[in-house]
């Protein structure tokens, strides 16, 4: 942070502190009020921050916002600053190097969901107190990095921050200066406005505001006299659990809706959103995460202008109709409330009767004329509280918040809409991918499984599969019978991909579609650079004679070996023996040489045609050679000398340990993560063991490097092993 910003950061507290603002709520009144508020929100156990000025458009002092933190003191702003920082350097590594599946947790993990908390107080008597909470770190310190990043570019020049301005909840802006020129960044979408912008907005001002006033005069006036009371909420009177967030893509309308159409897609609607996908947002010039094709679809049916993300409020309930009837074949009924005034109370009855009905719903926010059109904004709202906000995702970010239900300033208040979505024509049939769904690590050249689940009739199975986050899909196979699983081949020509997706279409017997699902998240598919190859004869426990003609068989997946080295031990894998450099044709008939051994073991080593290794494998066990005429017990004696495998290489869910040597009927391994912890302790018998993958709580391990700690008898040895999802 410069220098001089940093001044005129504290400068502005310091005035604050002493009350040189225009304003009737002194700085430590509104701290009282924050402090109250969060505390019946959050608890007692809460750490408040400074408050954070905003002004409104007539640069007169709007209110504060307080940062809250719910488990330790709130850390300094730079402090946030860095933490941020950190994160979005994690976050672009993340869409870089390992595609997209822990980015929405990174994101929400910069919201400071579960960590932070906010509260904005008002600076005005004439204003309600607070206006709006939420569970989620102020998006001041949130954009700052952004705001700023995105003046530099505006002015050609390093901005110096000047102050914040507030209009709305959803209508914030930054304010930096650089050379003589200011510039205004929007808190939420990062859009740029010169510093004239705010000379265009005209705010209709109500000749019943002062019924308003009077209202939050009074209130003012009892909090001035000691009684918090009146900011302490019994807490959430209605809620409806489990609808999901979505991040803002196409519009903050078809964004609201879709979280709405999200929350029946899971309650009997399985058509509504199918599948999942990236792409590049115009409106905010960035790639957008995981956006579901239905929220594609509503912009759609809504007439969005995706290029500015403008949607006019008569065509929303027609956009949930299209969607959920004409496209997906459901018969959900959808209206649009009355215009919210003083008169109607706000509509306040709609949103409680829509949550009370165990309905989410779209809630839209008229509030000032601009360019002959009223700019509003879209949240989708799902619960209330006794005292009157309503519980929302604000689609231009991550965590729950809390706005008071109407916005009042200046003579001038909001006019709300309830847009409500009433489901109809459920069914039962529903599809569930459960593998991959995000994250995983696959390989070209090899098997993978894909699962599901269903419901319902459904009777096979349509699976595409995406290498670019759901921009084009290819048909893996558009029949595959419900069994819960389909094996897939990558080829080994298989393109390496960090957007790797799946989807499932359910059909009945009649080929009609009744359900759909598909990853949550990009996967990752490993180009083939090698070979997988094992060596399925002898594999362990054979028996054959000195003098015999026995094949020698083996496997390969991925990249074709030109020709293979097989050569064998009769010590339990201490020295080999070469036997031949022979074609790739995965069988060798191999004359049993005068070697006996109880401890013998053959290698496969494939070659590319100019002599390059691509894999190997070993026998599992130990193999018998026996003398002509004389019989042969297995044995449990190894004489060789101690060494041990491992297979696979890397492993996934499992590894299997194979012991040589050992004179100990008993092993015991212990399975270490980098830190020096021990993850798993298992105890073996004979020479081979196998780790699960799991901890010893019985809960998977972590993808990573471990360490192998091996003892057996007298013997012992480590080793290192990798672990991928």
């Amino acid at each position: 942070m410069k220098r001089k910003e940093c001044l005129i950061f504290i400068l502005s507290f310091l005035l604050l502190s002493f009350g040189l603002f225009a304003s009737d709520i002194s700085y430590d009144l509104a701290r009282d009020v924050a402090y109250n508020k969060a505390i019946s929100v959050f608890g007692n156990n809460i750490s408040l921050g400074r408050g954070i000025p905003y002004y409104d458009i007539e640069d007169e002092l709007m209110g504060y916002e307080f940062g809250i933190s719910v488990k330790n003191e709130f850390p300094e702003r730079s402090h946030i600053l860095n933490m941020i920082r950190e994160k979005k350097e994690l976050l672009e590594k993340a869409k870089l190097q390992y595609g997209f599946g822990d980015a929405v947790s990174i994101e929400k993990e910069m919201a400071g969901i579960g960590r932070y908390g906010y509260v904005f107080v008002s600076a005005n008597s004439a204003d309600f107190p607070v206006p709006e909470y939420g569970s989620v770190l102020p998006y001041y310190y949130q954009k700052y990095t952004d705001a700023q990043r995105v003046a530099r570019k505006y002015l050609d020049a390093e901005p110096t921050f000047s102050r914040m301005y507030y209009l709305t909840p959803y209508m914030k802006w930054f304010k930096f200066s650089a050379a003589g020129k200011s510039v205004l960044v929007n808190e939420f979408t990062l859009n740029c406005e010169n510093e004239d912008y705010f000379a265009s907005i005209e705010l209709e001002k109500y000749a019943d505001a002062n019924v308003l006033e009077t209202r939050h005069k009074n209130i003012w006036r009892s909090i001035a006299e000691g009684d918090f009371s009146v900011l302490r909420s019994k807490g959430r009177a209605g809620y409806i659990d489990s609808v999901p967030e979505y991040e803002w893509s196409y519009g903050c309308s078809p964004t609201a809706s879709a979280m709405v159409m999200g929350y029946w897609d899971e309650r009997g609607y399985d058509r509504l959103l199918d599948w999942y996908f990236n792409h590049y947002d115009v409106a905010v010039g960035h790639t957008v995460l995981n956006v579901p094709n239905g929220q594609r679809e509503l912009a759609i049916a809504m007439h969005t202008d995706t290029t500015t993300g403008g949607t006019q409020i008569t065509w929303i309930a027609q956009g949930h109709l299209t969607m959920a009837n004409s496209y997906n074949g459901y018969s959900f009924s959808a209206s649009t409330s009355p215009q919210g005034t003083q008169g109607n109370d706000f509509v306040w009855s709609w949103i409680t009767s829509e949550v009370d009905a165990g309905r989410p719903f779209h809630w839209a926010n008229l509030y000032y004329w601009f360019q002959n059109q009223f700019i509003h904004h879209s949240v989708c709202g799902y619960g209330y509280t006794d005292d009157k906000y309503v519980i929302i995702y604000n689609t231009w970010g991550w965590g729950e918040q809390e706005w008071y239900y109407y916005t009042y300033h200046s003579g001038t208040y909001s006019k709300p809409y309830v847009v409500t979505a009433v489901p109809g024509g459920a069914l039962t049939h529903k599809v569930t991918l459960v593998t991959p769904d995000g994250g995983d690590q696959w390989y070209a050249g090899t098997t993978e499984t894909i699962e599901w689940t269903t419901a319902g009739s459904i009777d096979h199975l349509g699976i595409w599969f995406s290498r670019n986050a759901g921009s084009d899909w290819t048909n893996l196979t558009s029949n595959a019978p419900n069994t819960g699983s389909y094996d897939w081949f990558i080829t080994p020509d298989t393109i390496n991909t960090y957007r790797a997706r799946i989807r499932l279409e359910g059909y009945n017997s009649s080929n009609t579609l009744l359900g759909a699902d598909g990853s949550a998240f990009d996967f990752t598919i490993h180009a083939q650079t090698g070979c997988t190859l094992y060596v399925t004869d002898p594999n362990g426990g054979e028996v054959w004679n000195v003098g015999e003609v026995h094949q020698i068989t083996w496997d390969t997946y991925g990249v074709e070996p030109h020709h293979v080295v097989i050569s064998y031990s009769a010590d339990g894998g201490n020295v080999w023996n070469n036997i031949i450099t022979y074609p790739n044709t995965h069988s060798f008939n191999w004359t049993i040489p005068n070697d006996t051994t109880h401890s013998a073991l053959v290698k496969v080593k494939g070659l590319t045609s100019t002599n390059e290794f691509l894999g190997e494998d070993v026998s599992d066990d130990f193999f018998t050679i026996a003398a002509v005429g004389i019989s042969e017990e297995s044995s449990r004696e190894w004489l060789g000398p101690f060494s041990v495998t491992t297979f696979p290489v890397p492993m996934a869910s499992s590894v299997r340990f194979s012991i040589y040597g050992n004179r100990s009927f008993k092993s015991s391994i212990e399975i270490i993560d980098v830190s020096g912890r021990i993850v798993r302790h298992l105890d073996g018998k004979g020479n081979i063991v196998v780790w699960d993958g799991k901890d010893d709580k019985g809960k998977f391990a972590e993808s990573g490097v471990y360490i192998y700690k091996i003892i057996s008898g007298d013997e012992k040895t480590t080793g290192k092993i990798v672990k991928i999802k």
